[in-house]
C-alpha cells in the first residue's frame, strides 16, 4: 500500500507540473510528515470515548500554540465564521473552542511548527495541503486524475475499474439529498399502514429497553 500510494502521489505531483525525480522525493517527504502525524493520532479506543476525548479549550491558549510560526486564530476565525454576515461575531481570547484531545492538538502544533519554522521542511507542509486538496477534488478534475488514483483505490477497496458516468453522478446525487430522497422513496412505496407498524415496533423496542 505504501508503495502505491507513493506513486501515485508522486504521479498525481507530476501532472500538477513537478518534474518526476522531484515528485518522488517530495512524496517521501509528505509520507515521513504524514507518518509523524500518524504516530501521534489517538488510537481508536479512545475515540470511541468522546466524553474522555474532547477538551474545552480557551481561544487564548490555541492561540499560542501556533503563535511561533505567525498563525493568528483570533483573525482566523474572525473571516471563516464572518462572510456575508451582517451582524458579525468577534472572536477574542475570552472565547472558548472544543478540539478532539489537548494532548494530540499539543503533539501536532508541534509536528506543524517544526516543519513549518525549518526552512528547508516547511515546503513539505505545503505539499502535503496541495495533495490532499487535490485528491478530495479529483471528481471535478479530468479523467486522467481519476485513472492515476484508480491503482491506490485498487488496493484499498479492491475497486479495478473506474465507476461509469451515471454511477457517479447517482452517488453524488444520494450523497448530497440522501435523506431527501429516504422520504421521498418510503413516501412512494410504503403506506400509512406500514409507517403505523414501524412506529408500533420502534415504541416496543424502547418499552423493552426501559424495563
Amino acid at each position: 500500500i505504501r508503495e502505491t500510494y507513493k506513486k501515485v502521489g508522486s504521479d498525481i505531483l507530476q501532472l500538477l507540473g513537478f518534474e518526476k525525480k522531484d515528485s518522488i522525493r517530495r512524496m517521501n517527504d509528505i509520507i515521513q510528515f504524514e507518518t509523524e502525524l500518524a504516530i501521534v493520532s489517538l488510537p481508536m479506543e479512545i475515540l470511541q470515548k468522546p466524553d474522555a476525548t474532547y477538551y474545552l479549550m480557551p481561544l487564548k491558549q490555541l492561540h499560542e500554540q501556533y503563535q511561533s510560526i505567525g498563525f493568528d486564530i483570533y483573525s482566523y476565525f474572525n473571516n471563516v465564521f464572518n462572510i456575508n454576515i451582517t451582524n458579525p461575531i468577534k472572536f477574542n481570547e475570552n472565547n472558548q473552542i472544543i478540539i478532539l484531545s489537548f494532548d494530540l492538538m499539543s503533539n501536532v502544533s508541534k509536528i506543524v511548527t517544526n516543519y513549518l519554522s525549518t526552512p528547508n521542511k516547511s515546503y513539505i507542509v505545503i505539499d502535503h495541503l496541495l495533495l490532499s486538496l487535490v485528491v478530495e477534488l479529483i471528481p471535478y478534475l479530468p479523467s486522467i486524475f481519476k485513472q492515476t488514483l484508480l491503482p491506490l483505490k485498487t488496493v484499498l477497496l479492491g475497486r479495478d475499474s473506474l465507476p461509469d458516468r451515471w454511477e457517479y453522478c447517482v452517488q453524488e446525487t444520494d450523497d448530497s439529498y440522501g435523506y431527501v430522497l429516504g422520504v421521498l422513496y418510503i413516501n412512494t412505496v410504503f403506506g400509512e399502514t406500514d409507517r403505523k407498524e414501524a412506529n408500533n415496533l420502534i415504541k416496543n423496542i424502547r418499552e423493552i429497553f426501559d424495563e
